[in-house]
């Protein structure tokens, strides 16, 4: 997981040092950011670990998931998730094709009895905690431009899947 001090730098990197961080996830040599600048845009950004550097690879605005949004109290279609936003990220060493397997992000706000979000690919998988406030935040390596499965894990034992 990275440090403060480590998402302090990438955000100076980036030529954005007020934005406020809100969650990060990690996986193997990347790391995710979620963040929002003073404006209340959120950003998701990409820092690559590879060779014990920290470089921001990628920042994607507009995540969509805004602070304040009423939750729905129950998991259930078509709410489970409100504000839900992936965003994918793929080797910017690779600059003349396009990547077959990249990392993806994604980011919501659950509902009031989710407590984890399972995430996968055809080729990985995670489950992450729902913070109190309903967000959560997942990273994982998956194929380019392929669909990611969800579902809520509730209170009750429940396993909601989230809609195509």
């Amino acid at each position: 997981m990275m440090s403060q001090s480590e998402v302090d730098a990438a955000f100076e990197a980036l030529g954005r040092p007020g934005l406020r961080l809100i969650a990060t996830a990690d996986a193997e040599q990347m790391s995710v950011v979620l963040a929002a600048d003073a404006s209340g845009t959120e950003w998701l950004v990409f820092v690559d670990h590879r060779e014990g550097v920290n470089t921001v690879d990628q920042i994607v605005g507009g995540s969509g998931t805004e602070a304040g949004v009423a939750r729905t109290a129950v998991s259930a279609d078509p709410q489970v998730i409100q504000n839900l936003h992936s965003a994918g990220h793929g080797d910017s060493r690779l600059l003349t094709e396009r990547p077959t397997i990249g990392w993806q992000a994604v980011t919501g706000i659950a509902a009031l009895d989710a407590v984890r979000v399972r995430v996968e690919t055809s080729m990985d998988s995670t489950v992450v905690d729902v913070a109190p406030d309903g967000r959560f935040l997942a990273l994982l390596r998956g194929p380019w431009g392929r669909s990611l499965a969800l579902t809520v894990l509730t209170t009750d034992g429940r396993e909601v899947p989230v809609g195509p």
